[in-house]
């Protein structure tokens, strides 16, 4: 299972736990969208998983049509990173369509009796706070390891609104410090 041939889709996040006092890490995240929450409310397990402790890493996925793990010691990871990535395209529409929501609907006032520019201002309005929000929502981090042998494995998640467990760059710092700090004192051993 190389999860990086491709970029991963975003996983939204279930459970994120650091551990740093018995060196463990628990990322657990799910498909994003309505249809996998709700096979998660139903009990079937559609999951990913990242566990790290100091003398192991796993990688777990399942699905509705089965699961695969990946287990490897701790002292085989020959690298780990980290990333955050923000969609800024969404934040820069955003602030188009806000400039461009003003503008109808000032110039929509000055002609007298016409309700294009309010239609027009509102759709702006409109377009400017679907893209904050997906701003606000699709920011991206990512976990992975490489093995001694060359292999990628990894995830990336996302904030999910239903699960309510956040995502930012200092969690995810903390995590990839836990991550390396396991591999690196496996591999003094």
């Amino acid at each position: 299972m190389n999860l990086f041939k491709r970029p991963p889709p975003a996983l939204v996040l279930k459970d994120f736990q650091v551990s740093p006092e018995d060196g463990t890490l628990l990322v657990v995240g799910r498909r994003a969208g309505i249809v996998a929450w709700a096979l998660t409310m139903a009990g079937l397990d559609v999951t990913t998983t990242l566990a790290s402790s100091p003398t192991s890493v796993r990688f777990r996925t399942a699905s509705l049509f089965g699961e695969e793990e990946i287990a490897m010691a701790a002292s085989a990871v020959s690298s780990t990173s980290s990333g955050y990535a923000k969609p800024i395209g969404s934040l820069i529409f955003a602030m188009i369509c806000g400039v461009l929501a003003i503008w109808s609907l000032f110039t929509g006032s000055l002609v007298a009796g016409s309700g294009a520019g309010l239609v027009g201002g509102v759709v702006f309005v409109f377009l400017a706070l679907y893209s904050l929000v997906r701003y606000v929502l699709d920011k991206r981090i990512r976990l992975s390891v490489e093995t001694n042998g060359g292999r990628l494995f990894g995830l990336a998640f996302k904030r999910s609104v239903l699960e309510g467990v956040p995502v930012d760059i200092d969690r995810a710092r903390a995590a990839m410090a836990l991550l390396n700090r396991n591999v690196l004192e496996s591999q003094r051993r």
